[in-house]
């Protein structure tokens, strides 16, 4: 029977292959779609900028992703610091906009407040589940 923590890493990597998929995804429909229409308005670079981030941010969560396969140790602890910024920026961006969600009604709260809140749980879970000493075990032997 396989070891439930080598299933949890493999799981692990699998949501950040998928999350880079859906980066690159959301970089490639909505971002060009933006900056198309950025270009039209004013000729702004901006959205551009934001664009090349996004690919990039996309393709370290790959290699993560593929570094967490192949149970490599430096792929552990940049996944953990990756989310250990995503969910700060995360949190941080939901405390700061909570009072205009009140305005706004319930279904505003719905729907910003509780997926990014799923997605902060998601890495903070991530972090835990990394630095417990099995799984550090599975990374360095």
């Amino acid at each position: 029977m396989k070891d439930k923590y080598r299933i949890g890493v493999n799981a692990i990597g699998v949501i950040a292959v998928l999350t880079a998929g859906f980066i690159w995804f959301l970089m490639g429909t909505i971002g060009l779609y933006v900056c198309s229409y950025a270009a039209q308005m004013n000729n702004e670079s901006g959205p551009y900028y934001a664009l090349g981030l996004g690919f990039v941010i996309g393709f370290f969560v790959l290699i993560l992703g593929v570094g967490i396969f192949r149970k490599k140790n430096w792929a552990r602890k940049s996944l953990m610091a990756f989310w250990v910024v995503s969910s700060l920026i995360i949190i941080g961006n939901i405390v700061l906009g909570i009072g205009d969600l009140f305005h706004e009604g319930v279904g505003a709260w719905l729907m910003e407040v509780v997926p990014w809140g799923i997605i902060a749980a998601v890495g903070i879970w991530h972090i835990i589940f990394l630095k417990t000493d099995r799984v550090k075990e599975i990374f360095e032997g």
